[in-house]
């Protein structure tokens, strides 16, 4: 019988938009986000600047790929973020 086979399927398709459901920020709210929170304005978000954000605390080490102990925005993308955080 296919069905299971269809099921499983389904589920890893559907498993990355569970990721982004969560995060409702679009590019614009989002790059304001960490502006904001880049107080220092050097384009990186510290350890410090990101406990301003529950989510983005919480999210720190996973999204630090290099492990340098800061964020480029491109690692910032990755933490799934919602509105009023």
């Amino acid at each position: 019988m296919r069905f299971p086979g269809i099921l499983a399927l389904l589920a890893a398709l559907l498993a990355p938009m569970q990721v982004h459901a969560q995060d409702n920020l679009n590019t614009p709210e989002r790059l304001d986000t960490f502006r904001k929170l880049d107080t220092d304005g050097d384009g990186w978000l510290s350890k410090a600047e990101a406990a301003a954000r529950r989510e983005v605390a919480a999210g720190f080490s996973k999204a630090d790929a290099n492990r340098d102990g800061r964020l480029s925005y491109a690692e910032f993308e990755t933490i799934p973020l919602s509105r009023g955080g």
